[in-house]
């Protein structure tokens, strides 16, 4: 990144384990240190972060995000809508940041603002979630989606990603199978699932990981997997490892990638966009924005 440019910091205070008010000074030095002239602006309430990069983004280089995958997704929409696109930089503060540790970020401030000053923008897929809401990296339903978002954020703050796996455990012994009809690029797959998820990164909840060779985060495909119900223990546990491990084991789990995914079900189905909640929906549809926003890694 050129020195001296003027850099926009949107920073959420709730996320992660409220380390982001103690290190905000750090952050702020950090930018100025290496030449950049920082405005900072703390968010109060959910969609701020979104009404800022939208309306403020013409007149910065770039934007920066401190906070969790919920508040990157409000800062992607925020630019999606803005007058003029801009490079987003992410300092992850969240619970799990499945998204940085795809990117490479690391979890430190200081050191997440140095690839930002000595990285470069890379051009990276996005999705557009019922032709209203972007994606980052994940549209999910099912098994443990809801613990993403309704894990109640003081619980997050104080046991981090133990919170996460406390309300998940509650979700097994409510196990709930969605019937669905799902199509990807006109191919039709039809079953009873009890999670599904449409990625475009290398790891989502913790539990489902990629192989790096099988991802490209700028192809204009998103990976599809669809779970359907183990019969016993042994069966979940061969599903569960096979999936951490990025080995699909098909008795159990389809993998199909695809660039526009249609989710047709009797009933309403409760989504998890980038961790944050979705809606309930019936009829979904998934379009992934070739070359969509411009994120700021390393070289």
């Amino acid at each position: 990144m050129p020195r001296c440019n003027k850099v926009l910091v949107i920073i959420n205070p709730r996320s992660g384990r409220l380390r982001v008010r103690s290190q905000l000074f750090d952050i702020a030095s950090c930018f100025s240190e290496n030449g950049c002239e920082t405005t900072v602006f703390t968010t109060r309430a959910k969609g701020d972060a979104e009404r800022y990069a939208a309306a403020m983004a013409d007149r910065f280089d770039i934007v920066v995000c401190r906070g969790g995958d919920g508040t990157l997704n409000e800062v992607v929409n925020g630019i999606m809508r803005a007058k003029e696109k801009k490079p987003i930089g992410f300092l992850p503060a969240g619970t799990s940041n499945d998204f940085a540790h795809t990117l490479g970020i690391p979890d430190e401030g200081k050191k997440a603002v140095l690839v930002i000053v000595n990285g470069s923008p890379v051009l990276h897929d996005i999705g557009i979630f019922n032709n209203e809401r972007y994606v980052n990296y994940t549209a999910s339903f099912g098994l443990f989606t809801k613990s993403s978002y309704s894990t109640p954020q003081p619980a997050k703050n104080l046991l981090g990603y133990g919170a996460y796996l406390s309300v998940a455990v509650k979700e097994l012994s409510q196990i709930k199978t969605h019937r669905l009809k799902v199509t990807c690029d006109g191919e039709v797959h039809e079953g009873d699932y009890v999670f599904g998820s449409v990625t475009n990164a290398l790891a989502v909840g913790g539990f489902i990981h990629y192989k790096k060779e099988e991802v490209d985060f700028n192809d204009g495909i998103f990976e599809m997997v669809l779970v359907k119900k183990p019969d016993n223990i042994r069966q979940w546990y061969d599903a569960l490892k096979g999936a951490y491990k990025g080995n699909f084991d098909d008795r159990f789990v389809t993998l199909i990638r695809g660039r526009e995914f249609k989710f047709e079900s009797d009933q309403a189905i409760s989504w998890s966009l980038d961790g944050e909640y979705g809606g309930e929906h019936r009829l979904s549809t998934f379009k992934v924005i070739q070359s969509g926003i411009e994120i700021i890694r390393k070289e």
